[in-house]
This record gives structure tokens, sequence and C-alpha cells, in this order.
């Protein structure tokens, strides 16, 4: 098929040039790619493109002031502006590449009705999205996931009996968060502080370019402006705790590699927001074990390889009070000081992330296209009143 994927919505990082990136640009990025290699014919309409030019074979990037404007399937990423009245696709499948809640559906969501197929990431996440936009028909999403490239993480040593040694690129008690920090990073703060009591090796590696995110939020007149004052002073001045800035895809790669055990207590200040965890799962596929909080997707997601735990503030009935960073930091070091239990965790991610691969997803993803395809004759859309070229 010849797809069009319009990305021109994402400005907040870099599409196509090197450096820090989110998880919605990594996820574009890996459609394109993969797509094109089985087949299909890409063209990435990008924001920061300057020219047109050959990516890979079969995949074409145009910037968005002068490209094709005829395809077989019209994908946007979280927007459907690339589709409106004035849009110049004309193509009779349209798909929204869902990112979470909150995505431009029209002026009052009435484009959405338009739409042929939407690409989630989870079933809570499919769930949380026709909630949210009752627009959306819930038979027309598609949940195909998001996955992990195994070749990234290909074991640095093996044991005696064979098993890969994922403890050999591990440091001691290394946490390491690379979210945005409005997700729970003051939480993760404060596991922090009473497991360096216990464990005074620790070190928490702070990523996701903490200091922009705090310049966009510094002076707004908010909770969130007074937490992220708060999260920039501790960073400072906690011992242990590294501000490592914005990092590139290799640098990401060597501190997941070298990340002990993962701590996220997930609590992001928007409902549906974590309807996956790419990061969780790249961590996975280097054997880290995976403490996340149950909120959202993150049971349905990893709970069969993660121990997932109420977020500190959870009234709970059993304990007669509120669950606490406390009760986060001593199921941490009971993970750090037991190898046997760190083992039996370790083998559950890598094993978690081996079945969630983007083999799977772009298999998934192919599935819905060939479903999408067959349906076209049967569906309307103001794009579909002229030929496919």
């Amino acid at each position: 098929m010849k797809l069009c994927i319009d990305a021109t919505s994402l400005r907040t990082y870099p599409l196509l040039q090197p450096g820090f990136s989110g998880g919605t640009e990594a996820y574009v990025k890996v459609l394109a790619h993969r797509l094109a290699a089985i087949g299909h014919q890409v063209h990435l309409i990008a924001p920061d493109a300057q020219t047109d030019f050959e990516w890979a074979p079969n995949l074409y990037v145009w910037p968005e002031s002068n490209h094709p404007t005829r395809f077989d399937a019209l994908l946007t990423a979280h927007n459907l502006a690339a589709a409106g009245p004035d849009a110049p696709y004309v193509a009779p499948i349209l798909i929204l590449l869902s990112n979470g809640l909150g995505a431009f559906l029209g002026p009052n969501d009435e484009w959405a009705k338009f739409v042929d197929g939407v690409a989630c990431f989870s079933e809570k996440h499919k769930q949380l999205l026709v909630k949210a936009h009752p627009n959306i028909d819930e038979a027309k999403c598609y949940v195909t996931g998001l996955g992990v490239d195994l070749n990234d993480y290909v074991p640095a040593s093996f044991k005696a009996d064979g098993t890969p040694d994922w403890k050999a690129t591990k440091v001691p008690g290394r946490l390491f968060y690379s979210n945005d920090p409005a997700r729970g990073l003051w939480h993760v703060l404060d596991i922090f502080e009473h497991v360096k009591k216990e464990y005074p090796e620790a070190t928490l590696h702070v990523g996701y370019d903490f200091d922009r995110q705090f310049q966009e939020r510094a002076w707004r007149s908010n909770w969130q402006s007074e937490c992220f004052w708060d999260m920039k002073r501790r960073i400072a001045t906690m011992p242990g705790v590294v501000n490592l800035g914005a990092l590139d895809r290799n640098e990401t790669l060597q501190q997941q590699r070298e990340c002990d055990i993962h701590v996220m207590p997930s609590d992001p200040p928007n409902v549906g927001s974590q309807i996956d965890g790419m990061l969780q799962r790249e961590l996975a596929a280097t054997g880290t074990p995976l403490i996340l909080s149950n909120i959202e997707a993150f049971p349905e997601v990893f709970g069969e390889a993660a121990l997932c735990l109420p977020l500190p503030g959870t009234y709970m009935e059993d304990l007669e009070r509120r669950y606490d960073a406390q009760d986060w930091a001593e199921a941490t070091l009971q993970v750090l000081r037991d190898p046997a239990k760190w083992l039996e965790m370790s083998t559950a991610s890598r094993a978690l992330a081996e079945r969630q691969t983007w083999d799977t997803v772009i298999e998934r993803f192919d599935a819905m296209l060939a479903d999408l395809a067959e349906k076209a004759n049967v569906h309307e859309h103001p794009a579909s009143q002229a030929p496919v070229a």
C-alpha cells in the first residue's frame, strides 16, 4: 500500500535530527521504517524536514510545504488537522495514530466520525480513548501495541550455563528515571531518599531533559510549578542523584544497561496518559526488575513481569493507613538485597520483552491495514472523492 504518515503535529522534539526525542517521535520513526521494510511505500511528512529525500528503501521523507497528496491510507499522529476540510490529502483510508487522550479531532471532535481505524497501544488505551472521545467508534480501534527492538539489547556476557548475565552491566543500586518528570519524579525522589539510607551505594540518574521540562513549567501559577521547583532543588542537593539532561539514543541505551532496578510510581497529571510504557519495556529488555504503580495500562502490559504497587498516598483498608514512599522503598530494597529475587524478576522482565517486540507490533499493524483495505469500498470519507494515484 501507498501510505502517508503525517507527523506535522509533532513539534516539541525533533523527528529527523539526532539527539533527545520523546516516545511518540520514536514510535512514528519505527512505524515508518518497519512498514517500509515489509513492502509498503511510506511517505513521512515531517515538520523538521528541509527537503525531500529517501531515508530507506520504500521510505520517503517530505517537508510539509511540498509532498505528494494521493495515498491508499493517511496516518495522522494524534491530530486530525491533516484530514480536516482544508487538508491536501486524498486517501480512502484514514488512520489515527493515538498516543493518548486529548487528540485534536476537529473543533468539537466532529472529524472523529471520518476515522476508519485507530491504532491503540493497549486495551486500557482503547477504553479510555472511547470514553473521552465518544465520536470514536470502539469497533474501529485496533490494539497494535508498542514494542522493543531486541537487536539493541544483546547480552554483554553469558553465564557458565549459557544464560545471559544481565547483572554484568548493572551498577549496583542504580535507579534510572527517564519519563516526563510530571509523571511522578517527586515520588521517586521520596522513595530514593529512603532507599539511600539503607543502601548507601544507591544512585538515581534522571534523564528526559529535566531542565527543559522545568523551564516550561517553572512560572505557571499552579501546584505543578511548585512541585518542579522542589524537584529541581532536591535533584541538585540530594546525594546520589545525577541530572543527565537530554540523552541521545546511545546514551539512553547505556543508562538502561546500567540500571539495576526501575522504580516508576507513575502518577500523571492527566488521566489516560499511562497507556503503555516504552521506557519500561526497553528496560525489561535489559533484564531490569520493574516496580511500577498499578494505574491504567501498567498492570495489563507489565503485570505478568512487574511488581505493581499502589501509588504513594493511596489509602489501604487492610493496612488502615495510606501506602507511602517507605513502602515502595522497602519493596525496592527487598529486590536489591535478594539475588534470587532480583534474578527471578530480571528473567521475567526479559521474557516479557521477548514477547513484545516491534515485529509483533508490525504484524498487528499490517493486519489492521489489510482489514481496512478490504473494507475501504464501503467507507465514505471526504478525501476519497478522487481516485488514489
